[in-house]
């Protein structure tokens, strides 16, 4: 399967640029950091967003190879994904950054960068916040509820007022219940 650089690389020649330095030009990006995401290094999901935008492809198949036929249709919001990270931390329970940051043992600069939008989120990382979290990859990087708890979330905003009256030791006691309940349905 190809990997993320190999498929920016088709995408730009498919948008008829022969070369990384003719697509960097025309959209005002740093050829060198360009040519680096090409070759597999350092490619971020805000440059994915802004690359998908410029070829017209999906970022979920830029980034992972999923729906390479499909057009973008509307325009992706640069700020949303560390907003749903953000949201998502709170779900779960953890009331700070620095909560989640020591229960799971991540690096600090690293969390709050990425939550307050200053560092791009690698696919990794971003995989990583996914599980800890409880929440879709695409839910994250995308904003597509593919669970029913995601689209409760998103479509009841009195689920979302009930949890902030709770305390933090209530919400982490609920999330225990609920991931032990899902450990029991899957079993």
């Amino acid at each position: 399967m190809p990997t993320p650089g190999q498929r920016l690389q088709a995408a730009r020649k498919s948008a008829g640029f022969s070369t990384a330095e003719d697509a960097a030009q025309m959209f005002g990006w740093n050829p060198g950091t360009y040519r680096a995401h090409e070759s597999g290094r350092g490619l971020r999901v805000p440059s994915v967003q802004q690359y998908a935008l410029a070829f017209r492809v999906q970022p979920e198949w830029l980034m992972f190879g999923r729906d390479e036929d499909q057009l973008i249709t509307s325009r992706v919001e640069f700020n949303s994904v560390r907003q749903r990270l953000k949201d998502a931390r709170v779900r779960a329970g953890f009331s700070s950054a620095l909560d989640a940051v020591r229960q799971f043992g991540w690096i600090q600069s690293t969390y709050l960068g990425h939550e307050n939008g200053s560092r791009g989120i690698k696919a990794a990382m971003a995989r990583q916040y996914a599980k800890a979290f409880g929440i879709s990859l695409d839910w994250l990087l995308l904003g597509k509820a593919t669970s029913a708890a995601e689209q409760t979330a998103l479509i009841d905003p009195g689920l979302f007022v009930d949890w902030q009256r709770l305390s933090t030791h209530s919400r982490k006691l609920l999330v225990k219940i609920a991931r032990v309940l899902a450990d029991w349905e899957q079993d």
